[in-house]
């Protein structure tokens, strides 16, 4: 799973602490959670009249959600409340203040969307602890989407592809094409080397570049992905990553997404299936070089 950093506020019984614990245990400690944070700084600071700066704390609140963080706020009704609080023995707030805070959280929310940040609202009321993380989960991965830029394929959604083979959790080794190589006689060829190579059962294949129309892959196209292919390697487990081309090879050394000593370059196979000279000697010729090159 890939690294996160999410921050949970809420008047007291919207459930932030139970939250908090299944997130941080199903992603392992990769997410680190923060309860209570500048959100409610400034939502306590006005409830209670303290004398803080809150300029300080907005623009600590805008440089983290500038850098990827993500902020929460958990909501409730009045009666789902009142049964949590009986429930809880609460002593900390009274049932009759809880409104008047939860009114003030949405004031702070709604101003942080005029300053151009989304906190995320989740209701409570109806949901269990598990429903809120999932909510959660699929809010992160679709500010995570967001990155990627609107190329001619994503908008049609034709031919998008992110592999040739099912891939299946904790497979051997995983294989990152860069995207323009992307077609079926390319695969095919490649696919034929893999199994006489031995290693197709072991291998999952997928693209770094998801659907960009561009010519030339460029650093940034490859960032843009990010979040996808450090998520492939978080849930496959590679024990191998096979980079195919230098550009590919290159981009996987400078991110330090995996560990180098563990990445296999191998030559394009693109220029081999369009060679206009000697294709079937230069086929096998790759094929031996890719027997020579990839020592399992």
């Amino acid at each position: 799973m890939y690294s996160q950093i999410i921050h949970i506020d809420g008047p007291d019984k919207t459930g932030k602490d139970t939250v908090r614990d299944i997130i941080v245990k199903q992603s392992e400690g990769n997410y680190l959670v923060v309860v209570r944070s500048y959100i409610s700084q400034i939502v306590y600071s006005r409830l209670y009249k303290r004398k803080i700066n809150e300029v300080f704390f907005w623009n600590k609140l805008k440089d983290e959600y500038g850098a990827g963080t993500k902020f929460f706020v958990l909501l409730c009704n009045i009666q789902t409340a009142t049964e949590r609080f009986k429930k809880h023995n609460e002593k900390d707030l009274h049932i009759s203040d809880f409104e008047k805070h939860q009114n003030m959280f949405k004031e702070v929310c709604d101003e942080a969307a005029l300053k151009g940040i989304d906190i995320t609202r989740i209701d409570t009321s109806n949901c269990t602890p598990n429903d809120v993380v999932i909510r959660m989960q699929e809010k992160i991965h679709n500010l995570q989407v967001k990155s990627c830029y609107n190329c001619q394929l994503c908008v049609s959604k034709k031919n998008i592809k992110s592999g040739t083979n099912e891939w299946k959790a904790e497979s051997e080794i995983l294989v990152l094409f860069t995207q323009q190589f992307m077609n079926e006689e390319v695969y095919s060829f490649f696919n034929e080397c893999l199994i006489k190579v031995g290693i197709f059962d072991k291998c999952i294949i997928s693209n770094a570049v998801k659907c960009s129309t561009k010519a030339i892959i460029e650093y940034d196209d490859f960032e843009s992905c990010m979040f996808h292919t450090k998520h492939l390697i978080d849930v496959i487990k590679p024990k191998y990553i096979i980079a195919v081309g230098n550009h590919m090879h290159e981009y996987l050394l400078q991110s330090r997404i995996f560990p180098t000593h563990k990445i296999i370059k191998i030559a394009n196979p693109y220029s081999i299936v369009y060679g206009k000279k000697g294709i079937e000697y230069e086929q096998q010729k790759y094929l031996k070089n890719l027997i020579k090159t990839v020592k399992l």
